[in-house]
């Protein structure tokens, strides 16, 4: 049997700071980063007119912390056409999820780069994503499966490392 309920309303508040700069006219570096809090504020009754869920129960799946860095660097190479390569990295920390259980899952790093070259009406680059092969778990809450167990916790992962090429033209 499959019970769906609203949780009720929820508050999220924290703090964000980005910052861009432009060290030479050829190089910037981003960063920027978030402190999350997301929880019940006020939770929904169910059909027997009771709460399951209590006030100040965290949400799931929301990262407490979040943080990217990036590199980002343009050279000139003719009067139309210009180099460009841009490596970055992006923290997610630990998340609350529940299956037949809560659990916390761990935090995890991703890096991806870009190398390519671009114009006025295309560009082509070589692409990375998740270049350290990260295997992040991101949810355990699969309702795809009609059962949960605490024998068995299902995990839906992110993608694997993956390179490609990437051609774009503006018209």
């Amino acid at each position: 049997m499959l019970f769906l309920i609203d949780a009720g309303d929820a508050k999220v508040y924290g703090p964000e700071l980005e910052t861009s700069m432009r060290v030479t006219d050829e190089l910037t570096i981003d960063l920027s980063g978030t402190k999350t809090k997301a929880y019940i504020s006020d939770p929904s009754p169910n059909a027997l007119g009771t709460t399951i869920i209590g006030p100040g129960t965290l949400v799931i799946n929301v990262p407490g912390f979040q943080a990217t860095a990036a590199i980002d660097y343009r050279h000139a190479l003719t009067d139309t056409l210009t180099a460009m390569a841009r490596v970055s990295e992006v923290f997610t920390g630990d998340t609350r999820d529940t299956a037949a259980y809560p659990q916390i899952l761990p935090g995890y790093n991703i890096v991806d780069a870009r190398l390519g070259v671009n114009a006025a009406t295309w560009s082509a680059a070589l692409v990375g994503t998740n270049l350290t092969n990260k295997v992040a778990a991101l949810t355990i809450d699969n309702t795809v499966f009609a059962w949960q167990t605490y024998a068995i916790t299902r995990v839906s992962t992110n993608q694997p490392r993956t390179v490609g090429l990437d051609f774009q033209y503006k018209f």
